[in-house]
């Protein structure tokens, strides 16, 4: 009697307020938090956050503040969620309290609607309170909530889940209205982060599968019938088809649009972001494919969290014998397996593991670095949605082994296990809220699991200097370099904390290592910021000037906090305060090629072009194969249209680094003020076929053509120049002039 009064109360709504309750109680501890990791980068160095740019803005760059035509962008258009990080700066600048505050509440909201859902799915209560308690509970959820950044899954996961009831209450109740919601929910979604869009693939595979279940009908014999005659396709069929329509074919629009902003470079994910990159085939893809067991893994026993899981944290497939791909095999086939069950059979249970599967599969898709890379290899906040799947499966599949067991005391047994289960689970989120604290036990936690992180080494060491606890800082710095020796930023920080000791000469070794191992075409800040360290020691040794050593030192602290792969953002008075640092270190060391380099990026960002270039020269005169000066002297020439002189800087370019897109541009661009087109066309043509989509290259070649009277080559490739960037530079009225008698 007590059994049936209890199940008499507990509704889905009510089941929904308490599992959101429970969220909130068990992300209390995560209020204390500073912004940390990637909150960094979105939020203390987003312009776009802080309110130094105007609103559009957000509308055309990244998540991260860059321009989403930029090479530097990596594309993660996700305006709305910019939008709300800039609120929360409006009323607050950045205490961390209240973006942290913003994000428990919005993951209670998403637990919330996701229980409803999950009575819509189930048609009962009691599953839908199981597979909501333990989405509600499951660590695997922290760095969402903890880590600022997580908004964007937050967000999206909310409009998500309200896409699909919209499309429910349409399918329901035949409404148009509903439908139209449903897509433009799903838009919202996607410009809260990528990964909403797959909910419209979600929905219609609910109606189709919902209907089929329905109307009994064999897959086998529906696509024989189909086949055979589309006459005969059954009415639930076309209906189902109309529906996806009204939300697919919109939505398909707006996805054109946003891929036509284009993918991120391969070269921003390299082999220490995303380590399959350095593989060759078939390998690179065994590996990728391995993740779906290291994230399988992670949503059944979330024990081994990570901040990061680059760096040797997940096992590179070298080989088709590998053990690993047996895994691998595990995963495909427990999820092919339960694919066929669903599908073969009729009935709810059928129905909801069919459902459960494509909102396990579809969302971590995108993510899944299987269609296209990504900037990283495990992510555990991407895993989200995805574990919305994992947890429908689970509390369905926990439900009906109750309802199934007979035996009382194994009933009762089955009961005791989950509700231990969602205790482990809540203790475990819990006690990894507070790692979430701070840098410096975030760190902590990645290095306890992966101990050659270079990259985490490297960010404790700092951190622990920034503490004030300098002599482990460094040893932890030695240990950085010693397990990463080709990750600049240990070398960077170990180098700075010699320095503040007043150990100059063993500053001297690491910070040169840095400088090398920074790209030539990377972060021109991180660069001068290292340079003014390399001179501000030589000063130190050399000199008893303390004014000028104050000042380098400030230059360069400078050049690290406003760091940006963009361009080197330090004002005119620091510039010229650079200036003085950097002939006072040639004065004590004439030869210093890489204070030369200062020398000369100061005065070109001051305007001095002509003193610039002789700067560059005499770095060149020092360093014959310095190849940083090479490319940033044939820049200038270039820009000055001084192209005999870029010529032969071009060629040395291509030789040092033929990888170097730009390169090609310059060096074809001088031989074409040359009149020597046959040799531009050869040097423009191996560019095109190493950068197929470099938009330069391409209009160069559509030039070039014109001006050898090559008229179908050029329109072509003014016509390929148009597909990339239809209002890239005159591409458009030139083919209107110059082609009016083919385009008409």
């Amino acid at each position: 009697m007590c059994a049936k009064k209890i199940r008499s109360l507990v509704t889905v709504n009510r089941a929904a307020l308490l599992c959101s309750l429970l969220t909130i109680c068990l992300f209390l501890n995560s209020l204390e938090g500073e912004l940390v990791f990637d909150d960094t980068a979105a939020i203390v160095g987003n312009d776009d956050v802080q309110m130094k740019t105007p609103w559009r803005d957000l509308l055309r760059n990244d998540y991260w503040g860059t321009r989403m035509n930029s090479t530097a962008s990596h594309k993660s258009y996700r305006p709305l969620t910019v939008a709300t990080f800039r609120l929360n700066y409006m009323l607050h600048e950045l205490e961390p309290l209240g973006y942290h505050l913003v994000n428990v509440l919005l993951h209670s909201a998403v637990v919330y609607l996701y229980v409803l859902l999950c009575g819509v799915v189930f048609s009962e209560v009691w599953p839908a309170l199981i597979a909501g308690l333990l989405f509600a509970v499951h660590p695997i959820h922290t760095e969402a909530v903890c880590g600022v950044v997580g908004r964007a899954e937050l967000l999206c996961a909310v409009f998500f889940i309200l896409s699909f009831t919209a499309y429910e209450k349409a399918k329901r109740g035949n409404s148009t209205m509903w439908l139209l919601g449903s897509w433009l929910l799903a838009v919202v979604s996607m410009l809260c982060k990528e990964q909403g869009i797959t909910v419209v693939a979600i929905c219609a595979a609910y109606d189709i599968l919902q209907n089929y279940q329905e109307n009994r009908q064999s897959l086998l014999k529906l696509l024989d019938t189909m086949v055979s005659d589309l006459t005969k396709t059954p009415l639930w069929l076309v209906g189902c088809g109309i529906r996806a329509a009204v939300v697919g074919v919109p939505t398909a629009l707006v996805l054109a649009v946003r891929l036509s902003v284009g993918e991120p470079s391969r070269d921003l994910f390299h082999q220490n972001v995303n380590p399959p990159l350095a593989l060759e085939t078939p390998y690179r893809q065994l590996s990728w494919a391995y993740l779906s067991f290291v994230n399988s893994w992670l949503l059944l026993n979330p024990w081994n969290l990570n901040i990061d899981w680059r760096f040797g944290a997940v096992p590179l497939i070298n080989s088709l014998t590998d053990p690993l791909n047996l895994l691998t095999l595990l995963v495909l086939g427990c999820l092919t397996g339960l694919a066929a069950w669903s599908l073969s059979g009729r009935g709810e249970r059928h129905r909801t593991v069919a459902i459960s599967l494509s909102l396990l599969v579809l969302p971590y898709l995108p993510a899944s670095n299987l269609f296209f890379p990504v900037g990283f290899v495990v992510a555990e906040r991407v895993l989200y949605i995805p574990s919305m799947g994992f947890c429908m499966l689970v509390g369905f599949g926990a439900w009906q082994l109750i309802q199934t067991t007979t035996n009382k005391t194994l009933k009762n047994i089955i009961v005791c296990f989950i509700v231990y289960i969602l205790a482990v689970q809540s203790v475990k989120t819990v006690a990894r809220n507070p790692e979430w604290k701070s840098h410096i036990p975030l760190f902590e936690s990645g290095i306890r699991l992966n101990p050659r992180n270079g990259l985490l080494l490297s960010n404790l060491g700092k951190e622990l200097k920034e503490a004030g606890d300098w002599e482990l800082a460094e040893k932890v710095l030695k240990r950085a370099v010693e397990v990463s020796p080709t990750h600049s930023g240990g070398h960077m920080n170990l180098g700075k904390i010699q320095f503040h000791s007043k150990r100059y000469s063993e500053a001297i070794p690491p910070l040169r290592k840095a400088l090398e191992l920074i790209p030539a075409d990377g972060n021109g800040s991180l660069q001068i910021a290292a340079t003014s360290y390399l001179l501000a020691v030589s000063m130190a040794m050399d000199s008893s000037n303390q004014t000028a050593l104050t000042e380098a030192l400030a230059i360069c602290n400078a050049a690290l906090r406003r760091r940006k792969s963009s361009s080197i953002l330090i004002e005119m008075k620091e510039l010229s305060q650079a200036l003085q640092t950097a002939e006072a270190g040639l004065r004590h060391n004439s030869s210093a090629h890489e204070l030369h380099l200062t020398r000369a990026t100061i005065l070109r960002d001051m305007g001095e072009r002509e003193e610039a270039k002789q700067a560059y020269r005499t770095a060149l005169e020092n360093k014959s194969d310095f190849l940083l000066a090479i490319k940033r002297l044939a820049f200038m020439y270039s820009e000055d249209n001084q192209h005999d002189l870029a010529l032969p800087l071009w060629e040395k370019v291509r030789e040092y680094e033929p990888s170097n897109q730009d390169c090609y541009n310059g060096l074809a661009t001088a031989l074409f003020i040359a009149k020597d087109y046959d040799k531009s066309e050869e040097v423009l043509t191996a560019g095109y076929k190493l950068f197929p989509k470099n938009i330069n290259i391409i209009f160069n070649l559509g030039n070039l053509y014109l001006r050898m009277d090559r008229r179908e080559q050029s329109l072509h490739f003014l016509q390929l120049t148009m597909e990339l960037d239809p209002n890239y530079r005159n591409v458009k009225t030139l083919i209107e002039q110059k082609f009016k008698d083919i385009t008409n």
